[in-house]
């Protein structure tokens, strides 16, 4: 333990000698000098624990003990109020001795049950002395050993090696407690009671000494160490390093991520870890002959050599996790970047092919079907002017079917007005009546384009399949986002699992990081919403 644990752990010693001094019993070896004895024990063991664990509080939660087993010694001592608090901590000392057992090893409660558990703990040993009944004694012991009995059930195999000796002192707590309320219920006895107090003060004692050396010999270092390399998928890389840190800090141990931009050691949050304290040992941890962590750790630590290796797989884990995340994310966004130009490239053939149609075929078809105009006013006869205009009336047609086709490879008010204007230009052609509500913020082309099609393919989907009267387009742009929205109030039904355009339009939009939602309760219309992220999204044009 450091100094200031063992400037504590003196000043229970004095304080113990003093609190026997106080009774005035010297004469009496066989009362004063097991209490003392007990005081100690909880002090010493509170030393040992933390020299061993630097970095629990299970020094401190003993030495606490021992300082509460001490102050009820006070209890006839002047002025009156100091001796009615004194005489109010006759049981304080099991609040933090519990404590331990149920947050054993380190005396860090992890889950609220726990927790719930140490508070009512520390509120029965101080209601103990104002209500010395023995069924609140036996009714927080038998919580005790509930709790305790399932955080072992809980644990692993190597867990639950390690926390046998929780569960062995919450038994013998039990059994003292039991045993205690079983004798008084033979009657008073001042006999009786003297014998009562040595047990007691006997198996607090041995329970102290139990949990001591429970830490030093069940392998909770490596327990912890290896629970956390077995959890190694469930977390982020940067969680496994905090979560590591942590585990390693109760162990007295502090460990240093290698950071390249940095050049140097760094700790879990990224702070510079110092390595030049001369009273400290530094172990390297490399993987693939290069850096990955040290560990610091004090010079005269009990930190074993399978402990170190322990912690050397782990980081080794840590780091290969961190590398695989790494690798897997440059993946992802080479995929997503190849989509990106794959569907920008698609966008941009169907623009060039939109124009080489307007400005060519349907150019020569509008000078096509004015030239058959005049040859129609110039024709003499009346039945060559009824072919001619039959003709020109036909290649009106397809003039305009071309122009159609045109718009559905890629419209070009979409390109030089908006999404907006291309919707209501939809509108206008469609055969059922489309509304258009909202508008858009300028958005990269390759969203912009998609909005386009999904409005498109749903009001199709209207046309065909629907037996919709009515078909409603909102544009909204809330912060960061393009959100459009189409419902019609036809029959529902629609399934996009068994149609290609909506599921390849949900491949279009996720390939840009949005979302595509259908919902099409029978009887009750289709909805589209289609959700872009444009924060960002630059590379998407």
């Amino acid at each position: 333990m450091t100094r200031p644990g063992f400037i504590v752990w003196s000043a229970g010693v004095v304080l113990g000698l003093a609190a026997e001094g106080t009774l005035g019993r010297w004469d009496e070896p066989g009362r004063w000098l097991p209490d003392l004895a007990v005081g100690l024990t909880l002090l010493c063991c509170g030393l040992i624990a933390g020299r061993w664990r630097p970095g629990s509080w299970a020094g401190w939660l003993l030495m606490a003990a021992g300082f509460g087993w001490f102050l009820p010694n006070f209890s006839d001592t002047w002025p009156e109020g100091v001796g009615l608090l004194a005489a109010a901590l006759l049981f304080v000392h099991r609040g933090p001795l519990l404590h331990l057992v149920l947050a054993y090893p380190n005396g860090r409660t992890s889950s609220r049950p726990v927790q719930a558990a140490v508070a009512i703990a520390y509120v029965a040993a101080v209601a103990q002395a104002f209500w010395p009944q023995p069924v609140l004694a036996l009714a927080v012991a038998a919580m005790v050993l509930v709790v305790t009995l399932r955080l072992y059930a809980a644990g692993s195999r190597p867990e639950q090696r390690a926390r046998l000796v929780a569960l062995a002192m919450a038994v013998a707590w039990f059994v003292l407690t039991a045993g205690e309320a079983l004798a008084q219920r033979l009657g008073p006895s001042r006999r009786l009671d003297d014998h009562l107090l040595l047990v007691y003060e006997g198996g607090v004692g041995l329970i102290a000494l139990g949990l001591t050396y429970g830490l030093r010999t069940t392998g909770w270092d490596r327990t912890a160490v290896t629970d956390l390399v077995v959890e190694l998928g469930a977390a982020s890389g940067r969680g496994l390093r905090a979560e590591l840190a942590t585990v390693l800090g109760n162990l007295g141990i502090a460990i240093g991520f290698w950071a390249d931009e940095a050049g140097a050691f760094v700790s879990a949050d990224g702070h510079p870890l110092p390595l030049d304290d001369d009273s400290q040992t530094l172990t390297n941890i490399e993987l693939d002959g290069r850096p990955v962590a040290v560990l610091l750790h004090a010079a005269a630590s009990p930190t074993d050599a399978a402990l170190v290796e322990a912690v050397r797989d782990a980081v080794r884990l840590v780091a290969a996790h961190d590398l695989l995340l790494v690798t897997v994310d440059d993946r992802i966004a080479d995929v997503r970047a190849s989509q990106l130009r794959i569907l920008a490239t698609a966008d941009e053939q169907r623009h060039r092919l939109e124009t080489r149609v307007s400005e060519g075929a349907l150019s020569r078809l509008g000078d096509l079907a004015d030239l058959l105009g005049r040859a129609q006013d110039e024709a003499g006869v009346p039945a060559v002017a009824a072919q001619v205009e039959a003709a020109r009336t036909q290649l009106m047609r397809t003039e305009e079917d071309l122009r159609r086709l045109a718009r559905g490879i890629h419209p070009r008010t979409l390109a030089h007005r908006g999404l907006a204007a291309a919707v209501l230009e939809l509108a206008a052609d469609s055969a059922l009546p489309v509304t258009l509500e909202g508008s858009a913020v300028e958005v990269p082309p390759a969203i912009q384009a998609a909005a386009y099609f999904v409005c498109s393919e749903a009001v199709a989907n209207a046309v065909k399949h629907s037996a919709a009267t009515a078909v409603n387009v909102r544009l909204a742009s809330p912060p960061g986002q393009l959100v459009v929205e189409i419902s019609d109030n036809g029959r529902g039904g629609a399934d996009h699992q068994r149609g290609t355009g909506l599921h390849g339009l949900m491949d279009r939009v996720a390939a840009l990081g949005g979302t595509l939602e259908v919902s099409s309760p029978t009887d009750g219309g289709t909805r589209l919403i289609a959700a872009f992220p444009t924060s960002g999204s630059d590379d998407a044009g």
